[in-house]
């Protein structure tokens, strides 16, 4: 028995390390690793699954439904 923990790129500060490098600690890429010829296969929410370049994981779009660029972060809403 036991989980993963994968963490996005970016929430509302980027996360991430710029370029994958398999001898940096897991959590320097969210916990995915891109093993698979420089892609990481994942599952969609909608069932299916597919694999993704390092420059597709890193995109925000793939991520959150409200990102609509790929540097797209969380901003905090405003005090009016």
């Amino acid at each position: 028995m036991g989980y993963y923990v994968v963490h996005p790129p970016a929430i509302t500060t980027r996360r991430w390390d710029a370029g994958f490098d398999p001898k940096r600690p897991p959590e320097a890429w969210g916990y995915v690793h891109p093993r698979w010829n420089q892609r990481a296969v994942v599952a969609m929410a909608d069932g299916h699954s597919e694999t993704l370049s390092e420059r597709e994981l890193q995109d925000m779009q793939y991520w959150a439904n409200t990102a609509n660029r790929p540097d797209w972060t969380l901003r905090p809403l405003s005090s009016h």
